[in-house]
């Protein structure tokens, strides 16, 4: 595929808002593996649940090979878990960032109290911060793992857009 950059984390962490502000700065196309899957057509809920992981991967897939080419360099703002019908935190299979094959990872973590806020203004869902700190504690230990399968290097973002910028620059 494509030179790809994946930026993860949880649902609140700031994705979009950092994957924009980056794309603007590099001029680097950013996709959305929401937009990507288009939700709209398997769901109507506003709630964060999936319920069947591995379908919504193969939907994934086959929307980053619609929109992507090989010329071009991207961010693609996902997750390295998502909540699954239970409410719990399920990793997304190995197989997708095998097939999606980035040239960087990144996790963006933000304190719970915030991601909680946030969650509550934007989407009106009150997820306890006990759910947002297990599911971001298990996206960086997942993010951590598919780094190291992959032989990339993770970029834990927290703060520093200066070195978050470098490593695009280095990655891309």
């Amino acid at each position: 595929m494509s030179k790809i950059v994946f930026v993860g984390g949880i649902h609140g962490v700031g994705k979009s808002y950092i994957c924009n502000k980056i794309s603007h700065l590099l001029k680097i196309e950013y996709l959305s593996c929401s937009n990507l899957i288009n939700w709209t057509k398997i769901s109507t809920s506003n709630n964060k649940t999936v319920k069947n992981i591995s379908n919504t991967q193969e939907l994934l897939l086959t929307g980053l090979k619609k929109k992507t080419n090989k010329k071009s360099k991207y961010i693609l703002d996902g997750h390295f878990c998502l909540l699954n019908k239970n409410n719990q935190p399920q990793n997304i299979p190995f197989k997708t960032f095998e097939k999606i094959n980035p040239k960087g990872l990144i996790v963006i973590v933000e304190n719970v109290d915030i991601i909680y806020k946030r969650l509550l203004n934007r989407d009106d869902t009150n997820y306890s911060k006990e759910l947002l700190d297990n599911f971001q504690n298990k996206e960086v230990s997942r993010a951590e793992e598919i780094s190291k399968k992959l032989n990339i290097e993770l970029f834990i973002y927290n703060k520093n857009f200066e070195d978050l910028i470098d490593y695009f620059n280095d990655k891309l």
